[in-house]
């Protein structure tokens, strides 16, 4: 009896099989949650990386068109948005067809301010820029002179007063405005007597463009200037 009572006690047979099972049910409660989560993960990494990778190709598109404006400042008169004037772009950027970018004109365009440096000495001196645009013409000479003339030359005129041209009155800042100016390549000219020194702030039209350009639902927008010397940013938008 004693014999057969320890044989039970030291037989083992079978005792591990539950423990086994034990030990994978909770395997598999605790490796689970990893395992969904480094998926969500993974997921969700290819999709942040896929909407970088959708921004920076429009942000490629509205580059191209600001290329594209800076050697031609009168790229396109459409006030809605067109893709013909950026053609042909790129056939593909970062792996895929190139963005759908578009300019337009924005009517009545903007404006541009510059403070060419003074130049000094007798005579008339001429301060050259270029108007993409027609309208308004502003400019302001601050210079304490007894005599002071000022005149609007077009831009492959000689720098020479012309003649009968009177001095202006009043006293400094000297202001002399011009309307309906078409667009095109001007010069102001300055001269005062005494020579003296001064500056000189010219404002002319500039022409403005929206431009758009998207990838998979993905927008960027920009404004910008355009003119022969240079093309500005104003805003630049993600949507």
């Amino acid at each position: 009896m004693i014999l057969r009572l320890s044989k039970r006690i030291h037989d083992s047979h079978g005792q591990v099989l539950p423990l086994a099972m034990a030990a994978l049910a909770l395997g598999a409660v605790l490796v689970s949650p990893f395992l969904v989560d480094a998926s969500v993960n993974l997921l969700a990494s290819r999709r942040v990386d896929s909407a970088i990778k959708d921004y920076y190709s429009a942000d490629a598109g509205v580059e191209w068109a600001l290329w594209r404006l800076s050697g031609n400042p009168a790229l396109t008169a459409s006030a809605s948005y067109v893709e013909a004037p950026l053609q042909p772009t790129p056939p593909a950027i970062n792996g895929a067809a190139f963005p759908t970018t578009e300019i337009r004109r924005v009517p009545g365009g903007m404006s541009e301010t510059i403070t060419p440096d003074w130049q000094s000495g007798a005579g008339p001196k001429c301060y050259a820029f270029a108007s993409s645009e027609a309208g308004q013409i502003f400019a302001i000479v601050d210079a304490q002179a007894t005599s002071i003339w000022m005149a609007l030359l077009a831009g492959s005129d000689d720098c020479q007063r012309p003649p009968g041209l009177p001095s202006m009155g009043g006293g400094s800042p000297y202001r002399l405005q011009f309307s309906n100016v078409p667009a095109g390549s001007y010069k102001l000219l300055v001269e005062t007597a005494p020579p003296t020194t001064g500056a000189v702030t010219i404002n002319y039209p500039a022409a403005a463009y929206d431009i758009r350009s998207q990838r998979n639902g993905r927008t960027i927008t920009s404004r910008a200037t355009a003119g022969p010397d240079a093309v500005r940013i104003i805003s630049w938008q993600l949507e």
